[in-house]
């Protein structure tokens, strides 16, 4: 793997923060799927807007609106 270590740490928190979000999302939707959208939505768009290991372009994420 390349990169520097804050990039691979960065990368194993990014991976980790998805999994606690799908793990919360399958939980809530058990009882209330539309709040499980809701926070799968929020939480997913912060990450994509916050995180250093987006997808969205550094330059654009003080921008992004979601998906």
């Amino acid at each position: 793997m390349q990169g520097s270590v804050d990039e691979v740490l960065e990368l194993a928190d990014w991976r980790r923060q998805m999994f606690d979000l799908y793990r919360q999302v399958r939980t809530l939707a058990a009882e209330d799927p539309e709040a499980a959208w809701r926070l799968w939505r929020s939480r997913r768009d912060d990450l994509f807007r916050s995180h250093p290991q987006s997808a969205i372009p550094a330059a654009e994420r003080e921008s992004f609106q979601g998906l």
